[in-house]
């Protein structure tokens, strides 16, 4: 553990990137870890995300459910722990950090950028292109959030 606190200091002092710093971080926990045993992790801690979340936003969910919108969550996280969650409340699709593996074990690196600032529209662009089709709500609570929130018809920024 005390191996990660050069990066640490590094990174709160600017000289490393928030995606570096992730990567580093997750590496040390998970590298080599058969990915379905993590999935499994994330199974688990998709009731840690339920006690977590403010009702407030569980109730936005429910009423874009009900307008019949596509909902999706758009997370800097790791795909794979808030995934479950999702799935437990009805949202099928998730925009996220992803892990590269190897013959079902996890590398220690992410699959292409950290899901972060203009790579979360990157990413919904890919999934949602044609914007002028249409309407987009962004509800999002940290500074990565704003370029999505940028290209939305309703942007909600700390909402609840």
């Amino acid at each position: 553990m005390f191996a990660l606190f050069p990066v640490l200091i590094l990174f709160k002092l600017g000289f490393v990137a928030n995606n570096k710093a992730k990567e580093r971080l997750f590496s040390y926990f998970f590298k080599g870890k058969n990915l379905s045993e993590f999935n499994a992790i994330c199974g688990k801690y998709k009731n840690r995300i339920s006690r977590t979340l403010r009702s407030q936003a569980i109730d936005k969910v429910k009423f874009h459910q009900q307008e019949e919108h596509i909902v999706l969550i758009n997370s800097v996280s790791i795909c794979n722990w808030i995934l479950p969650w999702a799935q437990s409340v009805g949202i099928d699709v998730v925009i996220g950090t992803e892990l590269e593996t190897e013959g079902g074990v996890i590398t220690g690196k992410f699959k292409g950028e950290n899901c972060y600032g203009v790579e979360k529209v990157k990413r919904f662009l890919e999934l949602y292109p044609h914007r002028d089709t249409y309407k987009l709500y962004v509800y999002g609570d940290i500074s990565g959030d704003k370029p999505l929130l940028d290209i939305a018809d309703f942007p909600f920024y700390k909402e609840f």
